[in-house]
Order: C-alpha cells, then structure tokens, then sequence
C-alpha cells in the first residue's frame, strides 16, 4: 500500500471515529431531553415547587441530579418502545403508562415521613415485593424506638405484567432466650405468661380470637396467631431471615402497609440482629426500597387520570386512600 493511499485510509478511520463520537452524544443528548420532555419538567416542578430555568446555574445543578437518579430507568423505557400520546382524550380504557409518576417513598431513614415524587421506570414489567408481618411482641425499646418479634413473615412477588409471580412465608419460634442472647430488652416474660394462660381467665386470649391483641401489666403487646409460644411449627428466627434475603429481589421495591411501616422496620431489623450486626446493612438497604401501598395506589391513579387529562377523582385523594384502607382494617378486625 502506498503512502498516499495509507493516509487516505488512516483519514477514513478518524472520520468514522468522530462519526461514531458525535452518533453516541447525539444519542445521549436524545435520551435526555426525551426524558426531561416527557417526565423530568414535572418531576423538577413536582420536587421544587416552580418550572425550570435552563438559564438558573442551580436549576441545571438539580435537573442533572433527576437525569442521574432516573438515567438507568430511562434505558430500560426506551429499550421497550415509548408508547404514543392518547389519540383520544378522557377514554377510559386507556392503558397505564411506562413511568409511574408522583410516587411517595417512605423510609425508615426518613423517619416515616412522605416524601414526594419519586419515578419508577417501565411500570408494567416492574416488580413489587408485599411484606406482611404478625409479631408476637411489639414493645418499646430500652434505648430508642420499638422492639419486634414477629411471630409470622411473608412475602409476594407481583408485576402488572404477569400478576402474582411467587409467594412465601413462615412461622418463628418465640425464644426468650434470643432475646437476651442479642440484647434486645423488654419484659417479654409477661407476655409468655399471658399468652400460656389462653381461656384461664389469667387475661390470656382465646383460641376463637387468633389475632387478638393481649395487653399485658407492664405495658407490652403480644399478638397470639393461635399456636403454642414455642411452637415447632416455626423455624428459628435466624433461619426465617436468611430466608427472607434470598427471596427479597435487589431490582424490587418493597411494599407494606403505611401503618405497619415501623412494625415491619423493627421486626426486619430484629431478624437480622439474630444472624449478626454485618446483617444490619441489609436491613437498611431494604428499608430505603420501600414504599406504602397507600403511596403507590395514589401515584397510580395521578399517573392514569394524568395521561386521560381528567381531573382526579375524589376517592383517589391521599385522605380518601388512607380512610379506606382504615375503613377496611376496621371492618376486617370486626369480622374476627
């Protein structure tokens, strides 16, 4: 090959490289500003409380923050198509969306408080994890908070895209002596002693009422689920929490009652504490995925009624959601 012709292509293949350089920032540059066009504008205005000024050098510091947290979401929308506008407006049977908007974490970092909106990527395919606990013993703790030894945990995999995927759970043994081995402190033996004392009169509960919850002398609430305190029927509760990490998905959010945020924070957290502290670390991890089922109906209707551009009806307001789900446990304990 002659030296003109070696030049030539060397020209050739610079080209295609600035080509293949200007191709991917084109793309990357296309990707935001599909994303900042289609949900990044609401969720500024939704977190910050006023649109955004691209010429505000403290605007363009949080609008980059948004793409950042929402980039790898992004993709995963983008790789399965984005779905056109609704050609008809107020249809009814129009479809749910691909970006779940306005949705309400609450974690045990932030104390329980709602936070609002947070955006979840591909709503179809994406994967809810529903926790449920029954604790034996929910009592305040020497130092701070609340101590729970749940007597029941489950767990359900769940996407809009193919329902019900898996379910789990498992009954734990009550052992007073855990509780001493981990240090966790409260009277747990007034509550064996009024659970052991079932129809005695002693102030023990009655096989008729399984999920009836026992006040104690001291203070302590203990939930009886109908079967003996040590129980061979439940498994140790290091055992149920190696368990419950192999079923809970890293890629899932977690979702649980708002009222049994803090239960099922505690609970998660004594579970843990049974296998070791280097276990605590999962725990938190856990808690910062989670969300209340209250939050995600509320965001799910914001997103339905926001694509059909109606006006939100009244029964899907955050005070209607939560009245509901009280009104429901109310008429559930009463059927007991």
């Amino acid at each position: 090959m002659s030296a003109p012709e070696r030049k030539e292509q060397r020209m050739s293949q610079q080209e295609d490289v600035i080509e293949e350089g200007v191709r991917k920032q084109t793309r990357r540059i296309s990707s935001y500003w599909c994303w900042f066009r289609e949900i990044g504008c609401k969720k500024f205005r939704h977190m910050h409380g006023h649109d955004y000024d691209e010429n505000c050098v403290e605007d363009r510091k949080l609008v980059t923050e948004l793409w950042d947290l929402d980039k790898e979401s992004w993709s995963v929308v983008e790789q399965h198509g984005t779905p056109s506008a609704p050609s008809h407006k107020g249809r009814s049977d129009q479809k749910f969306p691909k970006a779940l908007l306005g949705l309400i974490l609450s974690t045990a970092s932030q104390k329980y408080q709602v936070t609002r909106p947070i955006y979840l990527g591909h709503f179809p395919c994406f994967e809810l994890q529903f926790v449920l606990i029954n604790p034996f013993i929910v009592a305040p703790s020497v130092k701070d908070g609340i101590l729970v030894y749940p007597a029941e945990i489950s767990i359900t995999h769940f996407t809009f895209e193919r329902g019900t995927i898996s379910c789990w759970s498992s009954l734990i043994n009550f052992d007073p002596n855990i509780l001493d081995a981990t240090r966790h402190r409260f009277h747990q033996s007034t509550v064996e002693e009024n659970v052991s004392h079932e129809d005695s009169g002693k102030g023990g509960v009655r096989a008729s009422r399984p999920t009836e919850l026992v006040s104690t002398h001291r203070g302590v609430e203990a939930m009886f689920l109908g079967v003996p305190v040590k129980s061979a029927q439940g498994r140790y509760p290091c055992e149920v929490w190696r368990t419950f990490v192999t079923k809970c998905h890293n890629h899932g959010t977690v979702v649980c009652d708002a009222d049994q945020m803090e239960i099922l924070d505690g609970a998660l957290y004594f579970l843990a504490s049974t296998v070791g502290p280097h276990q605590l670390q999962i725990h938190a991890e856990i808690m910062d995925k989670m969300i209340t089922i209250q939050d995600f109906i509320s965001a799910l209707g914001c997103v339905y009624y926001d694509v059909i551009e109606k006006r939100l009806p009244r029964y899907l307001t955050d005070e209607s959601i939560d009245r509901q789900f009280t009104n429901a446990k109310q008429v559930n304990e009463i059927s007991l």
